[in-house]
């Protein structure tokens, strides 16, 4: 049997790269997983431009208001056709399944044997860095990996037109790939530096200039005028100086801190190693791709995200193909014989296993009972928003891209973070909502690394009360009428709270009264369900939140569910909160003994040597019965 010839082995490797990490998308993204805005913001920018309107609501500036990225104009006309989140992601690992066929092409043009090729060409999708920029939701620079490669391809075709066409293509994905092209007008200048200015100013000067020339735009007109200080990126390097000039003094006055921020991102984070050692380390025998690298590479290294250092998210997009040109070229110089094409394909594949993205498969297999039994709960209350795209919703990371597609919408994460995104400015959280969905098991928004769900204290020049507080203030503003089940809540609406009144002196203010709890089993929406009623006498200012867990014991065995915040929505006064509780999955049928656990969450995250647990009531036997 004859092996598959070299375009179909590459066509075989596409499409399987492709439908995995678009079926992995799809499989996060249908479950609620997705733990940022990104494809949210997108989706919203491109419906909302549909319907002519640019101001996108999620982080209140426009699409070029976050980053440069023009290129996502051009998906306009499929997102009218097909008004779907998941076709941004689609066309998104289309697009870089298409690296390996632009790869081949370039090494075949480098004199390199067509099977040889073929090996070395492949490592673009094999490399874990691939995977991880096509599952990691949707990202306008994901398109930089193979637009860069046909970048490649026409200037070693000496393509004038097309060279053209793919620069500002690459441009248009985000303004720090443009700083990236103006590194590679400079560096080709001088490797090109024995050729004629003619040759000079087309293919190095010019380009060098045009993205210059659009940085500068961006920079000083455009970013001021759409962002307006609310999308705050210069905070992400704060640690090395209060601001571009400061860091770039301090980079000679003081070293340490630019050798030290380094140090800690190289170390930490896996983006440099990973892309070397995907690489067979070839790419440090041809640093000229490497210093074209440098300047965003830099900017991540240098940031305090540490996500900006690991290639789990999209952030090593532009230096895939930049790595591999660097090893193709040196592989090619160095005249190896076609067997050393299995280095670098050899260490892309070992490197999966270690610190690729299909390792999170084997998990979300044994996962796949809960996460269907949660996702059925979940849409009963997204399905309820998504009929009426007019109400204007507050909602969880997991759940803005299911209800993206309309004029209004709110992240909850920048409610109880308090201030805008990466900025030192208050959050202005004064719109009035018609419905705020809570999911207090969705960590991503109550997330304590990225220190959206704090306590009360200094952050950056801003003095914040507790998420808690920040979250009640927001809520207990209106009046409500509220539906939960498990951990999530959907508040609707229905009026202004009363005034709250400010508490006599002396008189606590910090929580409320032990509530009576009162429990009963109930069947609801087809399934077997016990609820428990919660009644309160709430103090206010509320500056904390109590939270509640009901443990279920049986023969030993004990089963936590996590249930979520007290009624958040009530500034003060006397409350019920009946919450419905179904039985998970894995809860075998029988008798337990019922615990609720009222607990201050936020003691829990930040000083998880003291005991959160604030009061616990018995909630007697409470029996699962599934019909």
């Amino acid at each position: 049997m004859t092996a598959p010839s070299p375009r179909i082995s590459l066509l075989l490797l596409a499409t399987l790269f492709g439908a995995a990490t678009f079926g992995l998308s799809w499989w996060h993204w249908w479950n609620y997983q997705y733990g940022s805005f990104d494809l949210a913001f997108y989706v919203q920018s491109l419906w909302l431009m549909l319907h002519g309107v640019w101001q996108v609501s999620l982080l209140n500036v426009p699409l070029l208001g976050n980053h440069a990225e023009p290129i996502v104009f051009l998906l306009a006309p499929l997102f009218a056709i097909v008004p779907h989140p998941m076709l941004l992601v689609a066309v998104q690992a289309i697009a870089l399944a298409t690296m390996p066929f632009t790869a081949r092409r370039i090494a075949l043009g480098l004199g390199i044997e067509a099977r040889t090729a073929t090996i070395l060409a492949s490592t673009t999708l094999l490399i874990p860095a691939s995977g991880f920029i096509s599952i990691h939701e949707f990202h306008p620079e994901a398109f930089a990996a193979p637009l860069l490669l046909l970048l490649a391809e026409a200037r070693l075709a000496r393509k004038i037109a097309l060279f053209w066409v793919w620069f500002v293509l690459t441009a248009a994905c985000k303004e720090n790939i443009a700083l990236m092209l103006f590194g590679w007008g400079i560096v080709h200048a001088w490797h090109d530096r024995k050729q004629s200015w003619n040759w000079q100013w087309r293919w190095n000067f010019a380009p060098a200039l045009t993205a210059l020339a659009w940085v500068g735009l961006y920079g000083f007109w455009l970013a001021p005028r759409l962002n307006g200080g609310l999308v705050d990126y210069g905070n992400l390097y704060g640690h090395l100086g209060n601001s571009a000039g400061d860091i770039v003094l301090r980079f000679f006055t003081e070293p340490g801190r630019v050798l030290s921020a380094l140090r800690t991102s190289i170390v930490t984070g896996n983006l440099v190693w990973s892309l070397l050692v995907s690489f067979a380390l070839l790419p440090l025998l041809k640093p000229r791709w490497l210093l074209i690298a440098a300047p965003v590479l830099l900017q991540h290294l240098l940031s305090i995200r540490p996500s900006e250092w690991v290639i789990s998210y999209h952030y090593a997009a532009p230096f895939v193909p930049l790595f591999w040109l660097a090893a193709v070229e040196a592989f090619a110089s160095l005249r190896l014989t076609p067997i050393f094409a299995w280095l670098p394909a050899g260490a892309c594949l070992l490197l999966q296993f270690f610190i690729g993205p299909f390792r999170e498969v084997p998990a979300d297999w044994q996962g796949m009972n809960l996460a269907l039994w949660n996702r059925e709960w979940k849409s009963h209350l997204v399905e309820k928003l998504e009929a009426d795209p007019s109400l204007r919703v507050t909602a969880g990371l997991g759940y803005l891209s299911h209800l993206a597609k309309r004029r209004e919408l709110y992240s909850l994460h920048l409610v109880i973070k308090g201030l805008n995104t990466l900025g030192n400015t208050r959050y202005n959280d004064s719109y009035q909502p018609d419905a705020v969905l809570l999911d207090y098991s969705d960590l991503t928004t109550f997330n304590l690394e990225a220190r959206y769900y704090h306590p009360p204290g200094q952050f950056k020049d801003t003095v914040l009360p507790s998420s808690d507080e920040l979250l009640n203030q927001f809520l207990g503003r209106y009046r409500w009428t509220s539906e939960s089940i498990n951990s999530a809540t959907l508040l609707h609406r229905i009026g202004t709270a009363a005034k709250t009144e400010a508490p006599a002196t002396g008189t606590p203010a910090t929580g409320a009264n032990q509530p009576l709890v009162a429990c009963a089993a109930s069947q609801s929406l087809g399934k077997s369900t016990f609820q428990v009623g919660l009644s309160w006498q709430f103090i206010a200012p509320r500056k904390r939140i109590e939270w509640l867990m009901v443990i279920l014991k049986s023969d030993g065995a004990q089963y936590p569910i996590t249930v979520g915040m007290c009624s958040p929505e009530i500034a003060s006064g006397p409350v019920l909160d009946q919450r419905q509780i179904l039985f998970p999955p894995n809860l075998p049928d029988g008798k337990y003994q019922g615990t609720a656990i009222f607990f201050d969450k936020i003691e829990a995250l930040w000083q998880p040597n003291e005991n959160p647990v604030l009061f616990s009531v018995p909630l007697g036997e409470i029996i699962c019965q599934r019909p």
